[in-house]
């Protein structure tokens, strides 16, 4: 069976079709296309892996397969099936109409130019987020890539994240990791500065730079490299020292860099609509000191979520998306 080529090729799978012209996505391991089961026609999203047949599969892909499989959670993406078909790993599974980033930014995006995200929607998908990130820390995962291009939405109001590809297993004692992850965006300062024994708490950090994103419709911190990106965020929470964060000085690169000492801009003007209790759970989100960093589990009980009905999440209620494809 032949490779995906060009725009009018399909790869017959043992029970789907995959269809080359609607190519949903890429992840940093993968590529995404729409496919239909053979029987039943139900949509479906395939990401294939493609690898050097001299080193064989990919460990990220095994690693994201197997991550996947064994979670299991109504804010997760749902796999179908996982095959290996011509020398590629694929992965079935559910499809959604869009993204996050879509909804947000896309040139079919659900918001019109100057609109701004529904308070309550935003509150709702921030409750999920939460909620699944919280579901995959207790059972020892990290997702290591949250970003609204990694949240998938449906019509009903659901949020799920995708993309485990640099997830993996954390210890609760102190374990070196590798600094090339994250989208450098959402990526903590943490990690910026060097720091290669991080844990679940750098997930916190992106979900509040993705809670500013959706409340005010804007990037919040969008570094050209990764001293740029340090610098975004020293000039909006100001520039950080052993006083807000114990053991700052001992990062590699803030020990190699002398970084101008800004102060910290106030949590209520950086929201474009004031909000004493979305500011004060973004401030528990972008805390510096990972220690001191809200845990998923305790942001589930912030002020932020008290008029959200817990009970009724997702709000299962009709939300307009244009396919993105």
């Amino acid at each position: 069976m032949p490779l995906i080529q060009g725009t009018q090729k399909s790869i017959h799978l043992e029970y789907y079709t995959l269809h080359s012209p609607n190519h949903l996505g890429s992840g940093m391991f993968g590529k995404v296309f729409e496919a239909y089961h053979n029987v039943t026609n139900a949509r479906a999203a395939v990401k294939m892996f493609t690898y050097d047949t001299d080193e064989g599969t990919p460990p990220t892909a095994l690693r994201e397969v197997a991550i996947l499989k064994w979670l299991s959670h109504p804010n997760i993406v749902t796999v179908y099936d996982h095959m290996i078909e011509d020398g590629n790993l694929y992965l079935v599974m559910e499809c959604l109409e869009t993204d996050l980033k879509n909804y947000l930014h896309g040139p079919n995006g659900g918001l019109a130019e100057e609109e701004l995200m529904d308070e309550i929607l935003a509150k709702s998908y921030m409750y999920q987020i939460l909620n699944a990130t919280c579901y995959c820390h207790m059972r020892g995962i990290f997702h290591r890539d949250l970003k609204p291009q990694n949240l998938l939405l449906n019509n009903r109001g659901q949020i799920k994240l995708c993309d485990f590809g640099l997830a993996r297993t954390y210890s609760l004692t102190s374990k070196r990791y590798t600094h090339e992850v994250m989208t450098m965006w959402y990526r903590a300062p943490e990690i910026l500065l060097g720091s290669k024994t991080y844990g679940s708490d750098v997930d916190l950090w992106s979900i509040g730079v993705i809670l500013y994103e959706m409340l005010n419709k804007s990037y919040m911190f969008t570094g050209d490299c990764e001293i740029d990106q340090l610098y975004k965020i020293f000039q909006v929470l100001g520039t950080p020292n052993e006083n807000v964060w114990k053991g700052v000085g001992l990062l590699k690169y803030f020990d190699e860099f002398v970084f101008p000492q800004w102060e910290p801009q106030s949590w209520d003007s950086i929201l474009t609509r004031p909000n004493k209790e979305a500011a004060d759970l973004l401030k528990l989100l972008l805390t510096y000191n990972p220690s001191r960093r809200i845990s998923a589990k305790a942001a589930l009980h912030q002020s932020y979520f008290d008029d959200l009905d817990r009970s009724q999440q997702p709000l299962n209620q009709l939300v307009h998306y244009p396919l993105r494809y």
